[in-house]
């Protein structure tokens, strides 16, 4: 009889896991749908509010990806102060990220001194080298990135960059375009849209997986 009573909590609790975690995977594809959704429509709004696409670095789709990186960032600082098992690479992907943002900011930084950009993503270069591999060392950062290889969102955090660093570059080509025998002026918007658009999505996509590691690390947190 207890034996019976047993099989039957362990399935009801089967059955509720399961139906958590299809759940949850219904809810990252609507809320990853919708995202893309947005990143799409953005520079479309963007050329119907301002009419041109001159000033692509103040476009609204260039703010969203400068605000997706510096939410990134910190993100990844926050997990390293969180998670000890992730520490290094969270320092190494936040030191990444951040070097991604000051190159998404390279006009302000040269408008300030030219070249200043490069000087700092140097500097952040050398410090993630010296807080991870002088300090920490090799074995310990190489299992940390095996942590994060195996972890909830690395599969987000790699397509999306993928679709930033390859996708868009070369969706973003203009020998590409130039193949469609149309003429500079009338490929260039549309060029600029498919190359935009696709990098917003993969900073978004991006960002989902750093928010899923991080949330990982609170639930990891609070039951420690």
């Amino acid at each position: 009889m207890n034996n019976s009573v047993n099989s039957h909590s362990m399935q009801d609790s089967s059955y509720t896991e399961s139906a958590h975690v299809l759940l949850y995977t219904f809810g990252r594809f609507i809320l990853t749908g919708l995202g893309m959704l947005v990143c799409l429509s953005t520079f479309w709004l963007n050329y119907r509010l301002v009419g041109a696409i001159d000033s692509v670095e103040y476009s609204l789709t260039e703010i969203l990806q400068e605000f997706l990186l510096a939410v990134d960032a910190a993100l990844f600082f926050l997990i390293a102060r969180k998670n000890t098992k992730l520490k290094e690479v969270a320092v190494l992907a936040g030191c990444f990220t951040l070097c991604m943002l000051v190159r998404e900011l390279d006009f302000f930084f040269d408008s300030i001194a030219v070249h200043l950009w490069k000087i700092i993503v140097v500097c952040i270069v050398i410090f993630a080298f010296h807080k991870t591999l002088r300090l920490a060392g090799l074995r310990r950062t190489l299992n940390s990135m095996k942590e994060i290889i195996f972890s909830d969102g690395f599969g987000a955090i790699f397509y999306g960059m993928l679709m930033v660093l390859i996708l868009s570059r070369v969706m973003g080509m203009n020998q590409l375009w130039a193949f469609t025998g149309a003429e500079r002026s009338e490929y260039y918007i549309y060029k600029r849209f498919v190359e935009e658009s696709l990098e917003l999505c993969g900073y978004y996509i991006y960002s989902s997986g750093v928010f899923s590691l991080f949330l990982n690390t609170l639930k990891q947190d609070n039951r420690a």
